[in-house]
């Protein structure tokens, strides 16, 4: 990780006034920066977070949903966040779903940018 920072620092010597990278992300993102696409299990905060795009993904599939709980996840550092993750939405159903979520200063909103419906527990992130 200290390798991306230095190398996308190295190019905002030339313009002083720009703000350093981990000065633009999250402590969350900068966890992130350089993984290559790693599964890993949805925890509590993750989940609460990815609830947050129930209303966008029912509006979009027209659907209502009583459960909604991401289980998995992958990432990717990409000017942003490219969030990939399987959520479970009720008895055996699942959703694949990818999540933008911008920098910080960016002055974008994060978003689906990805619905995949018709998925199971078995089905791998791809």
């Amino acid at each position: 990780m200290d390798y991306w920072i230095k190398k996308l620092n190295f190019s905002n010597k030339k313009h002083s006034n720009l703000p350093k990278i981990q000065d633009m992300m999250a402590p969350t993102q900068l966890r992130y920066l350089g993984n290559k696409k790693t599964l890993r299990e949805a925890d509590s905060e993750f989940i609460n977070w990815t609830k947050s795009f129930k209303d966008q993904v029912e509006s979009q599939l027209n659907k209502h949903f009583d459960t909604f709980d991401a289980v998995s996840f992958t990432t990717e550092m990409l000017a942003g966040s490219s969030y990939k993750i399987k959520v479970h939405v009720g008895d055996d159903q699942y959703i694949h779903m990818n999540v933008f979520r911008p920098l910080p200063n960016s002055n974008e909103v994060e978003k689906v940018v990805q619905i995949e419906e018709g998925r199971t527990q078995a089905d791998e992130l791809q």
